[in-house]
């Protein structure tokens, strides 16, 4: 049976250092403990399933891409069947408390839209990392018991990098349009805390996402 998914963690309003050493300020909120796992990402696929797909769009975020179809990870069909199977998927060990992979942010919003919730901004995100400097962790159960912080977050630091809410600009290049963020080190690139990337369709075997209520989330 899959692992309980750690409450999700309040983050009291306030400042708290930010990228560059700069302070951010947000609101009180609460972060999910660890990134939306395998079998999370299916519960909501299947709920997808069962109400259609006439009906399926209306989590969506308005932008998206009419050409985009479907919330299905890449190569969703073989992860899933590796998880069932208790086999390995793209050479790394597998199960439904890992965290989803290989989504792109239209997918991440629409999980956390289903889920009565939504991504974190950059300043959000920095304000539950809080300038800890937490060893980085490596491919691995999303439930784990151990943390980040003593709070009670875990992941930020390892894992899979994260989708972050809204496009910001690039203090390296400040003429450039604003861009999506992603943050959070992985698996594969444990050192990095923050990058660009080009748009919203993109995906990786480290990319996930974790979700924050605004108000104290529903119970599941």
């Amino acid at each position: 049976p899959a692992a309980a998914a750690k409450a999700p963690v309040l983050v009291p309003e306030g400042e708290y250092p930010g990228p560059g050493g700069r302070a951010v300020s947000t609101g009180r909120l609460w972060v999910s403990a660890g990134e939306v796992t395998i079998g999370e990402y299916a519960e909501f696929l299947r709920a997808l399933a069962l109400i259609g797909p006439k009906h399926a769009t209306v989590f969506d975020h308005p932008g998206q891409p009419p050409e985009k179809v479907g919330h299905e990870p890449d190569d969703w069909t073989a992860l899933w069947s590796a998880v069932e199977a208790g086999e390995v998927w793209n050479g790394r060990e597998v199960s439904a408390e890992h965290p989803v992979v290989n989504v792109d942010w239209w997918d991440a919003y629409a999980y956390a839209n289903w889920r009565g919730g939504r991504l974190p901004t950059l300043a959000e995100w920095f304000a539950a990392w809080r300038g800890s400097s937490p060893k980085a962790d490596g491919w691995g159960p999303a439930t784990a018991s151990t943390v980040d912080r003593a709070e009670g977050i875990h992941g930020l630091a390892g894992n899979v990098c994260e989708w972050t809410r809204d496009p910001e600009t690039n203090p390296s290049f400040p003429m450039n349009p604003k861009a999506p963020v992603i943050c959070g080190g992985s698996y594969q690139s444990p050192e990095s805390l923050r990058r660009w990337v080009t748009n919203r369709s993109q995906r990786a075997p480290d990319l996930g996402f974790r979700v924050v209520f605004d108000s104290p989330p529903p119970s599941r």
